[in-house]
């Protein structure tokens, strides 16, 4: 069974002239009789294209075509739209995971928390102070870079006055104003968005 106005015929109207009028549907926004007549080389009179359109209340079935598809357009962004964000807030959280493993891993090392192997305290014999700080320092720098880009997730400046972008290195940077859609078609943004970030990691 047809649902919609476009998809089956009017009272009285002929299959003949409803094959003309799924071409004309068919053309989309901008669509013209004239443009039907070429699609059919010419071989039914504007004048008949006319009197079918005005009879059968063409224009008002292929604006009802026209509209179905914007908002299926709309429901399909919105889907892709949200798995988007449901990818990028499972990359922060994983991300946050690999960090805190780290750190506590950093913290056995040091002795200053127990090691849930054995439950004792066990600081490694051979550890370098300049090491520890390196460490450190670089798990500080991962997660306020991380931080930033939870902020721009949520559409925040990630201080008062930088509103603009958030520079990572020399080489990588991720602007404020995220296109989701040309995101969504660039498969590798997902894979250099948190590249910077490993590499911090990487370095321990």
């Amino acid at each position: 069974m047809k649902e919609h106005i476009w998809e089956y015929r009017y009272p009285r109207e002929s299959t003949k002239s409803f094959n003309y009028f799924t071409t004309y549907v068919n053309l989309g926004e901008g669509r013209s009789l004239a443009q039907v007549r070429e699609k059919h080389k010419n071989n039914i009179s504007l004048r008949q294209l006319k009197d079918y359109s005005r009879k059968y209340k063409w224009v008002k079935r292929a604006e009802a075509k026209d509209e179905y598809d914007i908002q299926k357009r709309i429901k399909e962004h919105e889907k892709e739209k949200e798995e988007y964000f449901k990818k990028r807030l499972d990359r922060i959280k994983k991300y946050h995971d690999a960090t805190d493993a780290i750190l506590q891993t950093l913290l056995i090392d040091l002795g200053l928390t127990e090691n849930p192997k054995t439950g004792k305290y066990e600081k490694k014999e051979y550890i370098q102070s300049t090491s520890v700080a390196n460490s450190l320092k670089n798990l500080s720098d991962a997660n306020v870079n991380n931080t930033k880009l939870a902020l721009r997730f949520l559409g925040l400046p990630e201080t008062i006055r930088d509103v603009q972008e958030i520079s990572m290195d020399s080489k990588n940077t991720i602007t404020a104003d995220v296109n989701v859609q040309k995101t969504l078609e660039d498969q590798q943004f997902m894979e250099e968005e948190l590249k910077f970030m490993k590499k911090l990691v990487d370095q321990q």
